[in-house]
């Protein structure tokens, strides 16, 4: 799970980039949770990465409706994949 930063030029203004803040959540499958575990363990992982993440970032995405996404994987090992590449990125994760 990550507040994700994505750039995108504006098509007006070929230099002007907006910032557009998306929370991303990462859902084990191989864990075969029950749909409402699986939501309480969302809630959590999103309560978790908001908490560690810098003030701005969050007032940013609030202030863009604090969007979020749920996406799937396999197993811990994909989980895992991801949250390197995130930390790589210096994107804040929280792992529950």
């Amino acid at each position: 799970m990550c507040l994700q930063r994505k750039k995108f030029l504006t098509a007006a203004k070929e230099k002007a980039v907006a910032m557009v803040y998306k929370q991303v959540i990462l859902v084990r499958m191989d864990l075969k949770l029950q749909k409402g575990k699986l939501g309480a363990q969302c809630a959590h992982a999103s309560v978790e990465a908001v908490l560690k993440s810098p003030r701005g970032f969050v007032d940013a995405w609030r202030g863009e409706g604090g969007k979020k996404v749920v996406l799937k994987v396999e197993g811990l090992e994909e989980l895992r994949r991801y949250k390197a590449a995130a930390d790589k990125e210096k994107i804040v994760t929280a792992l529950i």
